[in-house]
């Protein structure tokens, strides 16, 4: 008896369904919203992670020649132009 007179007060039966229609929209929209805050964050997460990263991997590379001089397939430091120190570099 309670509901039906809650009825009545909301407008009738077309006037709760418009109430109930209205709070589904809105609770969508809120989804919405909220799924697209978390794609930011998640787009961010990524960001950072990859330049993260990227930073890590060249302090690596620089790391492991510090004075970025260019050496030779035998880890000579020179660079050999005529076949007079080649048999430096075989032996």
């Amino acid at each position: 008896m309670q509901f039906a007179t809650y009825i009545e007060q909301l407008g009738g039966l077309s006037g709760a369904f418009t109430l109930v229609v209205n709070a589904v929209k809105g609770l969508t929209i809120d989804k919405i919203a909220s799924f697209g805050e978390s794609l930011y964050l998640t787009a961010l997460y990524a960001k950072d992670f990859v330049l993260n990263s990227a930073q890590l991997i060249w302090s690596l590379v620089n790391a492991s020649d510090p004075m970025g001089s260019k050496r030779g397939i035998y880890g000579t430091s020179y660079c050999c132009i005529n076949r007079s120190c080649w048999s430096n570099m075989v032996a």
